[in-house]
This record gives structure tokens, sequence and C-alpha cells, in this order.
């Protein structure tokens, strides 16, 4: 091929040197232009200003018309620790220096500075934040003995409304039972009533 052969030394050893220095260039493609007007493919860059007649041309794309910059990964953020309960019970200011240091990883801020804002987290809200532990523990009991109480109420209306139900039913078969007899005496007719009217206002 002429093209090839008329290559100065100084192209060949500018070839073989970017080959060695720029490995980026050496794996890419290049095309070239002759002087006879066809294009020759490369995988260094083209001469120009010599007698061969080479024209350069910028490398050859391959998949698209456009260069796409390669997506780079980046570390999802950490998610932000829950709110524990006994913030509630802190003050505003050690609530929020608290809020502030429990998302400060998922804000992408540095492990530096998350350091300083709990040391001064520490040094400001640590015995705010120990009363606030107390507060939550009282609450909680309080809550817990509360909910003993309504059960215990509950248990004691329950046992109750048992025992009516069971008495209620022992007054109503023993009105069945009178109620039947045809031999009853003026005297008993009158307690059968007055019997009969408190079964009504204590059972319905």
């Amino acid at each position: 091929m002429r093209i090839f052969t008329g290559v100065s030394v100084s192209c060949l050893s500018f070839a073989l040197l970017t080959a060695f220095t720029t490995p980026v260039l050496a794996q890419a493609a290049f095309s070239c232009k002759a002087a006879n007007g066809k294009y020759m493919p490369s995988h260094t860059p083209c001469s120009t200003g010599v007698s061969n007649g080479l024209v350069y041309y910028p490398p050859i794309e391959s998949g698209s018309s456009s260069y796409r910059q390669p997506q780079r990964y980046e570390t999802p953020l950490p998610r932000a620790q829950d709110v524990e309960p006994h913030v509630q019970y802190m003050s505003p200011v050690c609530a929020g220096l608290n809020d502030a240091l429990r998302t400060a990883s998922s804000r992408g801020i540095s492990g530096s500075s998350i350091n300083d804002m709990r040391r001064d987290y520490r040094s400001k809200c640590q015995d705010n934040e120990s009363e606030a532990h107390e507060r939550l523990s009282k609450a909680r009991g309080e809550k817990k003995l509360e909910k003993l109480e309504t059960q215990k109420a509950e248990k004691v209306d329950s046992e109750r409304a048992s025992i009516r139900a069971q008495q209620c039913g022992e007054s109503k078969r023993i009105l069945t039972t009178k109620r039947a007899r045809t031999d009853l005496t003026d005297g008993e007719k009158s307690d059968l009533q007055r019997f009969e009217d408190n079964y009504r206002s204590r059972c319905g």
C-alpha cells in the first residue's frame, strides 16, 4: 500500500511513542483520509502536514453519534434513625439539636462535623436528656397503672353483670312457678305483685 510506505520514520516513531504513552488513544479508533479520498482505519492519531497526505479526523464513535459520559456510582446516603420517644419531653433547643444530629448522616454531613455536633449536644443537653428519660419512664409507669386499674374495673363490672344475670334468671324462674299456681291466697298474690315489680325494676 502506497499510503503506508510513504510514512516517515518520525511519524512511525510518533505512533509508537503515542501507543506506549497514551493507552487511551491507542485503544481508540481513528479514521484517516488519504490523498486519494479514501478513509483508512487507524489505532493511532493521523499525522498532519506530511507528504503522505493523511488528514486527521476525530476518533470513530461506536453505538451512538453523541458521546455519553459513563455514570459514576455514588454510595447512597444512610436512612435517618427514627425519633426516640424521650425526645418529646426534652426542651425545644435540645430537641432541635437531637433532630439535627439524628439526621446528619442522611443529609451528607461529614463524619468530623457529626463528631463536633455530638460533643456540642452532650455539653448542652446531657442533663436535659436524662430528665427526659426519667419523665418518659414515669409516664409509662402511670400509663401502665392506669391500664391495670381499667382492667380491674372492667373485671368487677363483668362479675357484677354475671351475678345480676344469675339473680334475674332465678327471679324469673320463681315468678313463672308462682304465676302457674291457682291456689294463691290474697296475701300471696300481694307478695307476688311486689316480687314482679322488683323484678321489672332490676331486670327490665
